[in-house]
This record gives C-alpha cells, sequence and structure tokens, in this order.
C-alpha cells in the first residue's frame, strides 16, 4: 500500500504554495498533541524529521532566542506538507474538517 500523500489545491486545481494550520495543539501538556476544540488525541502523525520540537535545536535544551514555545500544527508547504510545531501567533491559512 502507497503511503497517504497530502495534495492541497487552488480550486482551479493548481497547487498552493502556502503552510497551513491544522487544528491540532499541545497547548495543555508539552508533547501530547490533540486536536481543537475536542481535545482527542491524534491517531495518525506525519512529522517532518526532528519535529516536534518546542524551537530546540537538535542538541540543544533552550529555546531559539526571541521566540515563543511551539504549540500549534502547521503543515509546512517547504517539507512536502509535512508536520512542523509552531508558534501559534503566525498568519496563515488553515485546514477545516468537514462534517
Amino acid at each position: 500500500m502507497l503511503p497517504c500523500q497530502p495534495r492541497i489545491n487552488n480550486m482551479d486545481g493548481s497547487p498552493v504554495n502556502a503552510d497551513y494550520w491544522a487544528g491540532a495543539s499541545d497547548w495543555n501538556t508539552e508533547g501530547k498533541w490533540v486536536w481543537e476544540p475536542n481535545l482527542k488525541p491524534l491517531t495518525y502523525t506525519n512529522w517532518f524529521p526532528g519535529q516536534p520540537n518546542n524551537g530546540r535545536y537538535p542538541g540543544h535544551n533552550i529555546h531559539e532566542p526571541g521566540f515563543e514555545d511551539q504549540n500549534c500544527l502547521l503543515l509546512r508547504y517547504n517539507h512536502s506538507f509535512q508536520w512542523i510545531d509552531t508558534e501559534c501567533s503566525g498568519h496563515h491559512f488553515y485546514v477545516c474538517e468537514l462534517p
């Protein structure tokens, strides 16, 4: 079976060159990722290698200077839409679940 590959397109079918909020966070407990607002744990993950890292670089135990905790999940365009954790204060598009 082939792995699921995310595909995000504009309404006209052209690819989108942007990052997207995905609606998950680890606000309540660092490292425990849940979907907002129902707080259900993630049952599938697609983290970019080294993520989530809460703003820490490999081999370092301190935050990158000037950045807040990284508690929100972002689908990163330049990482083939694999997931990263990032600050929740950024301005990005978002993905919604259809009912």
